[in-house]
């Protein structure tokens, strides 16, 4: 700061931005921290050249145009579905996946013009980014949608998952092309689908499997994390466990009439729940906290629902539930207290 106040006459707004968007890229800012940054150092720059885009004015036209970019996109996705609908039925499978891979490729050439677009402030790199990164995911969809097309055939049913798959690898590389929330979201999405799809095209037993690999989905979504290979941190933190207990009680609901198959849930479930808590013992990121609750909760009524119902009954049963909630509160509570660590 000190360099900055020594050299103001000589320090320029691309200067500033520079090193500001360096911090944005390597982690150690967010994009709304930097244009707080930038704010704050407007009068110590207001000798040089002026900063006065980032101002609230240049600001707000920024977000303006940032809407109208993706109110843009949804009305020519939208009118492309009312034309196309007037004569779907009258194309060929091969002409209708050529027209969705049509539409997917345009729209990932477009995302890619958009974020080689120059801009001269973090916030409008940042804009970019996130309207690349939707338009990626859109592009994403499609290009599954087209090969799910190919597929709508009774002889290569088994191979449907190939859909989600596309849709997953093109979604992938578009979070490396132009990181986003929703484009992580598209990558889970995508990953999810492609598991319980190919599930239960070949049988319904298979959802056993699918909950497992889901969890296994969980358990590399954190490991990504951990790694900083996934820009959105606390998002994918959430993702991991949510992920993770949404597949224990996938392997529940595949497990239907088989005890070992429901003890084998149960035991994920309260697996998920040690681990969560046990990770923001470590970590004090509030998705963990939650869902480690939220696992808790679910599996000890499950638990005595499975053993206790016929013994204490179904009041005795809403008593425990409701016992374990409160101690599950608790517990969230004494380690709420704990002062929070950066992850």
């Amino acid at each position: 700061m000190s360099a900055i106040l020594e050299h103001r006459s000589t320090t320029t707004e691309r200067d500033v931005e520079h090193v500001v968007a360096g911090l944005v890229t390597d982690g150690t800012l967010q994009p709304a921290q930097a244009d707080v940054l930038l704010r704050a150092l407007h009068p110590v720059l207001a000798g040089g050249p002026a900063v006065e885009h980032v101002g609230i004015r240049t600001g707000l036209r920024r977000h303006a145009a940032e809407i109208a970019g993706y109110l843009g996109a949804a009305f020519v996705a939208l009118s492309a579905v009312v034309f196309l609908s007037q004569t779907w039925e009258s194309y060929s499978l091969p002409t209708q996946a050529s027209l969705l891979a049509g539409i997917a490729i345009l729209t990932g050439l477009i995302a890619e013009v958009v974020l080689r677009g120059r801009s001269t402030s973090v916030e409008g790199r940042q804009t970019r980014r996130r309207l690349a990164g939707t338009l990626m995911v859109a592009s994403g969809v499609t290009a599954g949608m087209a090969v799910g097309v190919l597929l709508d055939d009774p002889q290569v049913a088994t191979l449907i998952g190939l859909a989600p798959l596309t849709a997953f690898i093109v979604c992938g590389g578009g979070y490396l092309m132009a990181p986003t929330a929703i484009g992580q979201l598209g990558l889970l999405a995508a990953a999810v689908a492609t598991v319980l799809s190919t599930a239960q095209a070949t049988s319904q037993e298979n959802l056993v499997v699918g909950g497992l690999v889901v969890m296994g989905i969980g358990a590399a979504w954190a490991a990504l994390e951990r790694r900083g290979l996934l820009r959105e941190r606390t998002l994918a933190l959430a993702i991991a466990a949510l992920t993770s207990l949404a597949g224990a009680q996938i392997v529940l609901g595949g497990a239907e009439g088989s005890t070992a198959g429901r003890v084998l849930a149960y035991l994920l479930t309260a697996l998920v729940a040690a681990a969560c808590l046990a990770g923001y013992a470590s970590r004090q990121a509030w998705p963990l906290l939650a869902t480690g609750v939220l696992a808790t909760a679910v599996v000890v009524p499950e638990v005595l629902s499975e053993w206790l119902a016929d013994s204490i009954g179904l009041p005795g049963l809403l008593l425990a539930s409701g016992l374990t909630l409160l101690a599950a509160s608790l517990v969230g509570l004494r380690f709420g207290r704990r002062p929070h660590a950066a992850p």
